[in-house]
């Protein structure tokens, strides 16, 4: 059971691109180095990545050592 609670963003707010990133890709690196550990994908209007970057995202959350979830479209 974890023993602490996890703060990150969901999706990409003005500072993530203020501070020069560009791609989600990037994401859990600019996490980690404004001192947060998750990181929510959002995709509540549906998601339009493919496969290898969804896996690129995630193989960088893991590298990062971010914890990631998904906001999964809304069916409302």
């Amino acid at each position: 059971m974890r023993s602490k609670a996890l703060f990150g963003p969901g999706g990409n707010s003005e500072a993530f691109y203020r501070d020069g990133c560009k791609s989600t890709r990037q994401a859990p690196a600019w996490v980690k180095r404004i001192g947060l550990d998750a990181y929510e994908f959002e995709a509540g209007n549906g998601i339009s990545a493919g496969d290898e970057t969804l896996a690129a995202i995630g193989a960088a959350a893991y590298d990062e050592g971010v914890h990631m979830s998904l906001h999964s479209p809304y069916y409302i």
